[in-house]
């Protein structure tokens, strides 16, 4: 980007991605690294931009060592969950793509939601201009907000794929498991029809009905399988409570 140059610091999933973002745009990327690579290889001027996809935990170490090389420097971290926007207003950008990357699957920016945080209204139409030219509408929201987002979306994705793990578990059989694939594919397709206070009418099953007898049945073939015994007996608490 004109007098930005912009770097991309983390080769994990988003950031494997956000470099493919960035070459489809035509957006040029002076350098990328890894966060166990040094920052001296860097040559960062005042104006630079600097996208974190790393860790959470190593977030704001690596932003209190950019700024104490160049306090001029701008930095979008691209976290859910971390909130340093208010400690570093002047510097700090939160750039936060809902969505599950995963390296060489391709992904359709269009339908990912990118919310942002912005604490100086000096640096707002950098980050427009450069939303513009990804072809990206986000939509800017509070922290409070964000990290419930974030929350959310471990329930709705990495709790659905643990489930997923459970099921693949019980059956040890692929064969067997792909025939799970239609019942999932409903499911996602009912809560897509259906508005958020509607949900707790879809839910159906054992628990559901308090089907003791089958659902002590479940539990003795889990007998073997702790873990997923354990889930089953949470879950199934949960959906009863829920469906009072």
């Amino acid at each position: 980007m004109k007098n930005h140059p912009i770097y991309i610091i983390g080769k994990g999933n988003l950031g494997w991605h956000l470099a493919q973002l960035f070459e489809i745009n035509q957006i040029e990327s002076k350098g990328w690294l890894s966060s166990r690579e040094s920052l001296e290889c860097f040559d960062l001027t005042n104006e630079a931009i600097l996208f974190l996809t790393v860790s959470d935990s190593v977030i704001e170490k690596i932003v209190c060592e950019l700024l104490n090389k160049n306090n001029r420097l701008i930095i979008v971290y691209c976290s859910g969950s971390i909130d340093i926007v208010s400690k570093y207003p002047e510097n700090v950008i939160c750039w936060y793509p809902l969505y599950s990357f995963t390296k060489g699957i391709p992904v359709d920016w269009n339908k990912v939601p990118v919310f942002t945080e912005i604490g100086d209204s000096s640096i707002q139409q950098m980050i427009g201009n450069i939303n513009k030219q990804l072809n990206i509408k986000s939509v800017e929201i509070s922290a409070e907000i964000r990290k419930r987002l974030h929350l959310s979306a471990v329930f709705i994705n990495n709790f659905t794929t643990a489930c997923a793990i459970a099921a693949n578990t019980v059956l040890n059989d692929s064969k067997l498991f792909t025939y799970l694939l239609p019942i999932l594919n409903q499911t996602v397709e009912k809560i897509s029809d259906y508005n958020r206070d509607e949900l707790v009418n879809i839910q159906t099953g054992p628990a559901k009905r308090r089907d003791e007898i089958v659902i002590e049945e479940h539990l003795a073939l889990l007998k073997s399988l702790a873990s997923e015994r354990q889930l089953y007996d949470a879950v199934s608490k949960y959906i009863k409570q829920k469906t009072k």
